[in-house]
């Protein structure tokens, strides 16, 4: 998730960007959806999706900035 996105992508690629990015953002929610409680504080793998999922939005954000728009 590193990656910049290079604005002069043809729409095409940064809609199969963006599906990808809220197919992970959907598949991320699920899980923690339906991850075991209680969820201790230091549940390693809980505060993993939860990172992801920031890094996720951020890189959704920055799709939006980059076209200008909020698909």
């Amino acid at each position: 998730m590193n990656r910049r996105i290079d604005p002069q992508l043809p729409k095409s690629n940064r809609k199969e960007i963006r599906d990808r990015l809220e197919g992970e953002r959907d598949r991320n929610y699920k899980e923690i959806l339906n991850y075991p409680r209680p969820i201790p504080a230091c549940d390693q793998q809980f505060n993993h999706l939860l990172e992801e999922r920031e890094k996720i939005s951020r890189e959704l954000d920055r799709m939006d900035s980059l076209s200008g728009t909020e698909d």
